[in-house]
């Protein structure tokens, strides 16, 4: 087993002239040479504004040195201990940081866009080019497998956007107006950080540790949360509580955050409650969990809602018609009055939903349903008074205890329907 301590140590005139020779090898300049630095002691070394971008510092320690307004576009830091590190300002543009440890480091606007921060292995390559790899062990773990940590570090304004941090840990770091445009941070730590005014649209949540972190004013729309995302004592303004809206905001941000509301259990986002908005624009709908929507006297027409999660939801006197439903989870949700002519409910979802102890069902009351598509729909304990089914095909549905008190089906297609126990009469 290798030992940290047997690495070689670089002094300041060292690293300066591995960074001639390094910028002499970017401009294509003779006697020019990449800056490879593996598993060497870089410690308190200034860095003096290098472009070292595409160089290789695998394994290396750089703790207490200045790297402020340097440019590593590209550069390996793969499993380095950047402790204490002064980084601010500088470039890391697609840089290699799986495993590195950046704890208690200054970086305050800095360009992380991009950079891969997954988990990573300790390890130190034999002298022989195609020779063994020989674990190392960071200092207190006994694990090879580390993460990347940024524990307690200030990174103000600095640039995630695209980065992928999978597992990385944030723990109490400084990240407001900090950027994570469509990132990937599943099973990140971001237990008290300060992330107001953060930019984390698109960003990949899922499983992730935000307890007590502060959200106020940060910018969550279309991020991807699961059941395993904590947000615990996290701090919310009050555009990111889980109120109804007012209406103030747009269509498409009202969507997003209904979005995050559902995803997070309502711990951070608005549910969406409109009414008279068309939707037809938003041809990738159906795509979201849109689970207790509100949205009452609305246009969804000719919309592909194939395959939508819309249990629990209020879509009072909305237009449906020739809408494509094939295949949609509807549990619990109600229609009453709606347009939906022509509507495709091909094998469709519409059983009752229990949740909180109680059994919530499909409320089709006075639905328009004339010439829809109902082949092998579930409409187990549906209400359907009053619903016009001329024209529709209910062949292989299943009705089990489903309303049909004032529904006329002597013009309605019912090729092997199951019909267990319906109501006919009041």
């Amino acid at each position: 087993m290798s030992s940290l301590d047997e690495l070689t140590t670089i002094g300041q005139g060292e690293l300066e002239e591995f960074i001639k020779l390094h910028v002499k090898y970017r401009r294509g300049l003779a006697g020019g040479r990449k800056c490879i630095l593996q598993f060497k002691v870089l410690d308190h070394l200034n860095f003096n504004r290098a472009d070292l971008s595409g160089a290789d510092f695998t394994g290396s320690s750089f703790v207490s040195s200045n790297l402020s307004h340097c440019t590593f576009d590209h550069s390996n830091f793969y499993a380095c201990d950047l402790r204490k590190v002064n980084m601010i300002g500088a470039s890391f543009k697609r840089a290699d940081f799986r495993g590195a440890y950046v704890a208690n480091a200054a970086a305050d606007d800095a360009d992380f866009s991009s950079v891969d921060m997954r988990e990573g292995q300790l390890a130190k390559l034999a002298k022989a080019p195609k020779g063994p790899i020989v674990q190392q062990k960071r200092s207190g773990s006994d694990d090879p497998i580390v993460i990347t940590s940024f524990l307690g570090s200030s990174m103000k304004n600095s640039n995630f956007s695209g980065a992928k941090a999978y597992r990385a840990d944030f723990s109490g770091a400084e990240l407001s107006g900090a950027a994570f445009v469509d990132a990937d941070f599943r099973g990140a730590n971001f237990e008290n950080c300060n992330l107001s005014k953060a930019i984390m649209t698109g960003a990949n949540l899922c499983a992730s540790k935000l307890d007590k972190a502060n959200l106020s004013g940060a910018k969550l729309e279309w991020i991807s949360t699961d059941s395993k995302t904590s947000f615990k004592g996290a701090i919310r303004s009050e555009d990111t509580h889980n109120d109804l809206y007012d209406g103030e905001k747009s269509l498409i941000d009202q969507i997003a955050d209904h979005i995050a509301y559902i995803n997070s259990a309502g711990a951070i986002g608005k549910r969406m409650d409109v009414k008279g908005q068309d939707f037809r624009e938003y041809t990738t709908l159906r795509r979201y969990p849109l689970t207790a929507l509100s949205a009452v006297d609305c246009n969804f027409s000719d919309m592909d809602l194939s395959q939508i999660q819309l249990q629990s939801s209020v879509m009072h006197a909305s237009d449906f018609s020739n809408c494509n439903f094939s295949s949609a989870d509807l549990r619990g949700s109600s229609f009453k009055h709606c347009n939906m002519k022509g509507i495709n409910l091909s094998l469709a979802n519409l059983k009752p939903l229990q949740f909180n102890g109680r059994k919530h069902i499909v409320n089709l009351q006075n639905a328009d349903l004339r010439e829809a598509n109902l082949y092998g729909a579930d409409l187990s304990g549906a209400d359907l008074k009053g619903v016009n089914l001329d024209g529709a095909d209910l062949s292989q549905a299943t009705l089990s205890q489903t309303i049909l008190t004032g529904v006329d089906l002597s013009k309605v297609k019912m090729e092997n329907t199951t019909l267990v126990d319906i109501i006919r009469d009041e």
